[in-house]
């Protein structure tokens, strides 16, 4: 008996992996309520478990659960750490047999490419509430870059961001694949709203970091993409942004945006600061094998800005090594999906685009302490690829 279908999921029973994944889906968007998803995430790991049966394990799966113990040991007995971290060794290794599984249910890339949509979806509507509350209340641009959550604590402008580069990532790519089989009518309509939301939330926020990735991953797809018709669909774009930037120059929104993004440039904060911070922490990586964690206490930017440089703040030398290769590892796999006969051309630049979404994101920011949800999906779409390059041989 099936309860309910979404998209290629048949949920048919509570005790089914399509329906851990579903409370996965939900654990994301809760996922700034700390206590509430990590309850959320615990029961999808718990039914998981009883609907399935691990009969193997790859070596990327194997170095991800040394990372985890020797994240967990490290950040809780070397640095102090809460104990709450304990979760991550159960949640980690977990996101990447999820995805492992959710990808084995079907060879379809149009099934893969519904999978993506409901992880950014799952992502991107995070605090959207909150979202639009704050909009209301000071205008198109919040330049505290801050704003209250609905349960009183206060939300950082790099933890939202954070959360809404997977639907920019997806979004271009969408745009590059768009008409492909592989995305339909509905999705194309769902995936570019997303886009076109996830960059209003970082105009919002004047986050630099969502506005650069979409700027790199287009430029890096109009160039391997690029044709005689491509020459001509550039060639139009750029007169659209001009005759916009033309009529909408001197309007009070466009005006207000960029006078605020100059503003915070005009400060040198961030973006100028984080060549100091990757120079410090590489010092520190020498220097303090077992992570520096209290180094940075009281410091306005207490984080290195990159995700395996703050694991190493956290947890010293050895878990930086460990999840350094499980992520070569990972980087293999979606090559080799890349390189494969047998995956189209439009969702290998799907692929793309949210590879790429994922390593620029993780090189600039703390992802693993910003927002565990962003993270967790992360590795399931490790998992995900994984699966799909062995299926792609077989």
């Amino acid at each position: 008996m099936r309860f309910f279908k979404l998209y290629h999921l048949s949920v048919n029973s509570i005790l089914s992996v399509e329906f851990s994944f579903i409370v996965f889906l939900i654990a994301n968007l809760c996922s700034f309520n700390t206590k509430f998803s990590t309850v959320l995430y615990a029961v999808s790991l718990i039914i998981f478990l009883t609907a399935t049966k691990i009969t193997k394990v790859t070596k990327g799966w194997l170095i991800l659960l040394l990372f985890c113990f020797s994240y967990v040991f490290f950040s809780i007995g070397f640095n102090g750490q809460s104990l709450f971290n304990l979760r991550y060794l159960f949640f980690i290794p977990y996101a990447f047999q999820l995805g492992v599984y959710i990808a084995s249910l079907s060879k379809k890339e149009i099934h893969h490419v519904s999978t993506l949509i409901l992880l950014s979806l799952s992502l991107l509507f995070i605090s959207f509430y909150d979202v639009v509350v704050d909009t209301i209340e000071v205008g198109i641009i919040n330049k505290n870059r801050i704003f209250e959550n609905n349960d009183s604590t206060n939300i950082l402008a790099t933890a939202i961001g954070v959360t809404k580069s997977l639907s920019i990532g997806l979004g271009v790519g969408v745009l590059f694949a768009f008409r492909n089989y592989i995305v339909s009518k509905r999705e194309k309509v769902i995936v570019i709203g997303a886009l076109t939301y996830a960059l209003f939330v970082n105009i919002h926020l004047l986050n630099r970091t969502g506005l650069v990735i979409f700027f790199l991953i287009f430029l890096f797809l109009f160039v391997k993409n690029l044709k005689a018709k491509s020459l001509i669909f550039l060639s139009i774009l750029v007169v659209i942004l001009m005759l916009s930037y033309v009529k909408f120059s001197n309007s009070d929104g466009i005006t207000e945006v960029v006078d605020a993004y100059l503003n915070r440039a005009s400060k040198g904060d961030q973006l100028n600061g984080r060549g100091a911070l990757w120079s410090k922490s590489l010092n520190h990586l020498i220097t303090d094998v077992g992570g520096w964690y209290f180094n940075y206490a009281g410091e306005k930017n207490r984080f290195a800005h990159n995700l395996w440089l703050d694991v190493a703040r956290c947890s010293g030398i050895i878990s930086f090594a460990l999840f350094l290769i499980f992520t070569i590892t990972s980087g293999i796999d979606f090559l080799r999906v890349i390189i494969s006969k047998n995956i189209t051309k439009s969702f290998k630049t799907i692929l793309w685009a949210v590879y790429l979404s994922i390593i620029l994101q993780c090189n600039v920011e703390p992802v693993l302490e910003a927002s565990l949800g962003y993270f967790l999906t992360i590795i399931f779409i490790f998992g995900m690829v994984h699966k799909i390059n062995r299926m792609s041989y077989e």
